[in-house]
């Protein structure tokens, strides 16, 4: 009988550790769901394809998200300086100067041997039509060298999400430290561990941006000195913090320890 109340109580309480995590799964659900049109459910189309549902099925939104972002089209067209009309792929226009393609900020690449061609952009610059201006790999990798824990390179490449997920983690590094003072590891590891990799991942290679990738303008032999010597440093802080905490203890130890001998010899 005591083996099936133990067997009921271990039964309860997975499906009462179940609930949270069917919680958050309806709210992450409920926050990136697409909304649907009126009239149908709105699918990206092809060829004027769609599903048409009934309308009591769902309860429908006037505007779906995903239609709330910019059309692809718009966002990497050009404008042809005649026609005035909005054209994709410059490089495939024979009637603009060498000049013109490109948005001016690079050249046409070919495709392999389809006659295609493509935008090749000038360094600082991205997008199908060489229209954008990269962000800096430098900038960013200063940022983190400096600003990790509060995840300012994130906030610069357009990450806020990352952001707030690397400010949360430095908090309860930071609550770690302070509230395990005999054993600094934990701490540590939760602190130190998304910060230097945060500073390996964008400074080995142009970071990914919200849009494009950084610009390559780090040297790599900057980044490697640095780095080692930025990592150098945090060890020596660690190191020195641990041995001024450790010589504190131990005169506390012996402060103690003699008093208490004194007490003992006059008693």
């Amino acid at each position: 009988a005591q083996a099936r109340a133990v067997q009921s109580n271990w039964e309860t309480m997975q499906r009462l550790a179940a609930v949270p995590a069917v919680a958050v799964t309806l709210a992450i659900a409920a926050c990136t769901l697409q909304g649907c049109e009126e009239s149908m459910l709105d699918v990206p189309k092809m060829d004027d394809f769609a599903i048409s549902l009934p309308q009591k099925w769902f309860n429908p939104h006037k505007l779906p998200y995903w239609r709330l972002e910019t059309d692809y089209w718009m966002k990497e067209s050009y404008l042809d300086p005649k026609s005035k009309d909005a054209r994709f792929n410059s490089c495939n226009n024979p009637r603009l100067k060498i000049a013109d393609v490109c948005s001016g900020r690079g050249s046409c690449l070919p495709f392999g041997d389809t006659g295609v061609s493509f935008c090749r952009c000038n360094p600082g610059f991205g997008g199908a039509e060489c229209e954008s201006k990269r962000l800096s790999q430098l900038t960013a990798w200063f940022l983190c060298l400096f600003l990790g824990p509060f995840g300012a390179d994130q906030y610069y490449l357009g990450w806020y999400p990352e952001m707030l997920i690397t400010q949360i983690l430095s908090i309860l590094g930071v609550v770690l430290l302070v509230a395990i003072p005999n054993s600094k590891l934990p701490g540590l590891v939760v602190l130190l561990g998304p910060w230097m990799r945060h500073v390996v991942i964008i400074g080995s290679a142009p970071a990914q941006g919200i849009t494009d990738r950084t610009a390559a303008d780090l040297p790599r032999c900057a980044f490697v000195a640095f780095s080692m010597l930025w990592m150098a440093f945090i060890a020596l802080a660690v190191c020195v913090h641990d041995l001024k905490y450790k010589t504190q203890v131990k005169r506390i130890n012996q402060d103690q320890l003699r008093n208490y001998s004194a007490a003992k010899i006059i008693a």
